[in-house]
């Protein structure tokens, strides 16, 4: 979800006139943009191109060019909305708690 969502990632309202609505999902956007869900790790050259792109351009670029295990989850992704991020956000702290309680992070 970029920053910039208005061309590739619209609000999805049932009542676009709604202005409640709007500002909601608006809150809503905001609170979820730098949420472990929705960040990843890539080069400053790849970001750039991609940016504000849609997940149809962004997700095989991710695949093709993320060596970190941290996006190895994207493959199985087809879309990428409000679920998806907190879907990913659950899994990638799931995933610190199970190497916290296997021993391989040294917890002091």
């Amino acid at each position: 979800m970029p920053q910039n969502r208005q061309e590739h990632w619209p609000l999805q309202l049932e009542d676009p006139a709604n202005k409640l609505a709007i500002q909601e999902k608006s809150q809503a956007h905001n609170e979820l943009l730098h949420t472990m869900g929705n960040l990843t790790l890539i080069t400053g050259k790849l970001n750039a191109t991609l940016s504000n792109g849609s997940w149809s351009d962004k997700r095989p670029e991710l695949i093709k060019y993320s060596k970190l295990d941290l996006n190895r989850y994207f493959p199985d992704v087809d879309s990428w909305d409000e679920q998806a991020i907190r879907d990913r956000g659950g899994a990638c702290w799931q995933g610190e708690a199970d190497l916290a309680l296997s021993g391989r992070v040294n917890s002091k």
